[in-house]
């Protein structure tokens, strides 16, 4: 029989290890609600500004809301006008996004994934003045899903898929998400601007022209039922459907900041019904091959067409 001292002593062991599994309970559920199963819970309708900084640039990228359409850039001392499709991919790649797996929880590991404040992408979300998202960027790598099989000496290849490692701010835990997220909160802030020279409706359009410091010019008037004269002359209808549809939009990625002096080379002016004022795109030459474009729908935005195919296109009829 168990004396009352061996008694008392087994009820303490037995306490002991129901204390000890209580802690390493409570230990293992608090451990777990640290790993979120999605991050950066946000309503993009409510953000106003977005700020990040890329571990290349010594100044932040900021994006602000104008209206509920439109954004623009601030940046090295520069200001333009947004795409805002780039805005919705960094929304869609960065916000209500679910984890593919965590990839450490160890503040030691952050470097190895770029997450540290060294060489991360920090990004910030605002709404009203209040930080609402608050994350940084890391490398990105590509996720196989194939799988590797026991009795194989090679794997089975799957699909694979572009991810970036990420962490919140205050956290240790390094996720693993879907896009690449270093190229969507690119260092080059021009990949924010608008790449739009102008834009109008086709079927809006009433009146072209253009005027070349050569003396050429193409005077275009529509003049109903999908006809076109050219300098008074009727032309064919598939013809000018083909040139004054190239001429609704324009397009370009490659920009410079000032304009040139001097008269433009070529002045492209396009009238449509629904505009109060006519789309004025000059066109400056830049070096043997390429031109400057500004126009008077993007004003801010000074294009570089660097083999001169938006200045042959306006000629090509």
């Amino acid at each position: 029989m168990f004396s009352k001292k061996h008694l008392s002593g087994a009820i303490m062991v037995l306490i002991a290890i129901f204390v000890t599994m209580a802690f390493t309970q409570c230990h293992n559920k608090s451990k777990e609600t640290n790993i979120a199963t999605v991050l950066n819970e946000a309503n993009k309708d409510d953000i106003d500004k977005i700020v990040y900084k890329a571990a290349a640039n010594s100044y932040d990228i900021v994006l602000e809301k104008v209206n509920s359409e439109d954004w623009v850039v601030k940046a090295d001392g520069k200001k333009q006008s947004v795409d805002t499709v780039k805005v919705n991919l960094m929304y869609g790649q960065s916000l209500n996004v679910k984890p593919v797996r965590v990839a450490s929880t160890n503040k030691d590991q952050w470097p190895v994934y770029e997450v540290d404040n060294k060489h991360a992408t920090h990004v910030q979300y605002f709404s009203k003045g209040k930080v609402v998202s608050d994350f940084y960027i890391g490398k990105s790598d590509w996720v196989d899903t194939g799988h590797q099989n026991p009795d194989e000496t090679t794997s089975n290849p799957g699909k694979s898929f572009p991810a970036t490692f990420i962490r919140m701010a205050n956290s240790d835990v390094v996720y693993l998400v879907n896009g690449n997220l270093r190229f969507t909160f690119n260092d080059n802030f021009n990949w924010m601007r608008s790449q739009r020279i102008y834009a109008v409706n086709y079927n809006n359009m009433i009146h072209t022209n253009v005027k070349t410091a050569a003396g050429h010019e193409i005077d275009m008037v529509n003049v109903g039922n999908g006809r076109w004269e050219r300098d008074g002359i009727l032309v064919d209808s598939l013809r000018a459907r083909n040139y004054v549809g190239r001429m609704s939009t324009m397009i370009c990625n490659d920009f410079v900041y000032e304009l040139p002096k001097g008269k433009p080379d070529a002045v492209l002016t396009i009238e449509c019904d629904n505009r109060a004022e006519p789309v004025i795109v000059n066109f400056w030459k830049y070096d043997s091959t390429g031109y400057v474009v500004n126009s008077s729908y993007n004003p801010e935005g000074i294009f570089l067409d660097k083999m001169g195919i938006l200045r042959q296109r306006i000629e090509k009829f």
